[in-house]
C-alpha cells in the first residue's frame, strides 16, 4: 500500500473514531432517563457494529484482489523466467 493510502485510511479512521466518540457523548449527555438513554445506546452500538462489518468486508474483498494480482503477477514472471 502506498504512503498516500496509508494516509487516507488513517484519515478515514480518525474521522470513524472521532465520530463515535461524539456519537457516544451525545447520548450520555442528553437528558434522557435511564431506560431510554441504554436503548438509545444499545441502537447506536448496533449501528457501529453493523458498520464496522461493511468496512471489515470491504477490506478483506480490497485484500483478496490485491493478493490475486499479485498471485498472477508472480506467476507471470515465473513463466517468463521459464521460458527465458
Amino acid at each position: 500500500m502506498s504512503e498516500k493510502s496509508s494516509g487516507n485510511a488513517d484519515a478515514v479512521l480518525a474521522f470513524l473514531i472521532g465520530g463515535m466518540i461524539g456519537g457516544a457523548l451525545g447520548v450520555l449527555l442528553t437528558p434522557n432517563s435511564g431506560r431510554k438513554t441504554r436503548a438509545d445506546l444499545s441502537k447506536l452500538l448496533k449501528k457501529w457494529a453493523d458498520e464496522g462489518e461493511d468496512i471489515l468486508d470491504e477490506g478483506k474483498e480490497r485484500v483478496m484482489e490485491e493478493t490475486r494480482k499479485i498471485s498472477s503477477a508472480a506467476h507471470a514472471v515465473k513463466k517468463a523466467f521459464q521460458d527465458s
